[in-house]
């Protein structure tokens, strides 16, 4: 258990308590400056070269409304969004074949740096750009019109929470924007109306951007293994023939119905009942082969037990 130290002194929000809150009121003054310090240090990173980190920061972090470290972001305090998924997944930068500077692992080749994760729909045509959120989003002749698709309802939502028009908003802006965090002019006291309004329309639009995507990457059979260790099958199979049985002789031809009955009681000697009966009552024929006695009423009753075998006649 943690203790305070008693040479530092409480702060006065904390004296100033009552004597039953002051634990509580300990409590958020230790997560605000904890969050402090956690700001404080990804902001370190607006600093350094690009990469996921600074970017993350900077769609996400770096802005008017402070983040809480004990706290979960606005969008996913929604109680019910239907792709709310969507968009926790385009924000945490797993979507890797959405956005091609989210690729944090090699697949099959080796991993590039971030700045030369450009955009593979205007590789194709010629341009080398870097594919992050806000070319995807904003720039990229591909995929910008999804955004496009999308400018009405935001266009509506800026007029509901009485915001500038989403048109008048610089790619820079609109980015955030459309992942869910609040542009600066919502106030504090305006910000649960932002997530109830704005969290369905930002995850509809990451589950739209996903499937526009996903329907231009080529479809890929991969037959590879899962396993890393697994290795060729044509070099590792262990194959081992099959052994007949001595004096075994394979048929030149395969059986038909009629010479397989003969074959099933060929060594259970012979049976009172006739072949046909034998043929259209299985259960009673295998009753017969285990010394059981045919009575008269149809069913067939073992000789030494008292089980029955119920005899179906065609």
């Amino acid at each position: 258990m943690a203790h305070r130290d008693t040479a530092s002194p409480l702060p006065q929000n904390v004296n100033m308590a009552k004597i039953r809150n002051k634990e509580k009121s300990y409590k958020k003054y230790l997560e605000s400056q904890c969050s402090d310090q956690w700001r404080q240090y990804l902001e370190l990173t607006l600093s350094a070269p690009p990469g996921r980190v600074r970017a993350y920061v900077h769609w996400h972090l770096h802005n008017k409304h402070k983040r809480s470290m004990y706290k979960p972001a606005p969008y996913l305090t929604h109680p019910s969004c239907p792709y709310q998924l969507e968009l926790l997944r385009l924000r945490t930068q797993d979507t890797i074949h959405i956005i091609p500077s989210h690729l944090h692992y090699a697949l099959k080749v080796p991993r590039t740096d971030y700045q030369d994760r450009v955009c593979p729909h205007c590789f194709d045509k010629g341009t080398t750009v870097l594919g992050d959120e806000i070319h995807i989003i904003c720039h990229c002749p591909t995929t910008q019109g999804v955004l496009q698709q999308f400018t009405a309802k935001f266009q509506g939502l800026t007029r509901l929470l009485d915001l500038p028009p989403f048109v008048s908003f610089t790619p820079d802006e609109k980015t955030p924007m459309v992942l869910g965090n609040p542009p600066p002019q919502v106030l504090q006291k305006g910000l649960k109306g932002w997530v109830t309004e704005a969290t369905p329309i930002c995850s509809e639009f990451a589950y739209a951007i996903r499937m526009h995507v996903t329907s231009l990457l080529p479809v890929v059979v991969d037959m590879s293994s899962d396993y890393e260790a697994a290795m060729s099958s044509d070099n590792n199979d262990d194959f081992s023939p099959i052994l007949l049985p001595p004096g075994f002789q394979p048929a030149l031809t395969p059986p038909n119905a009629t010479t397989l009955v003969p074959l099933l009681f060929h060594h259970l000697g012979p049976s009172p009942m006739s072949p046909n009966e034998l043929w259209t009552c299985p259960d009673a024929a295998m009753a017969q082969a285990h010394g059981c006695q045919r009575s008269s009423c149809g069913s067939v009753r073992r000789g030494r037990g008292g089980d029955r075998y119920s005899q179906r006649r065609s």
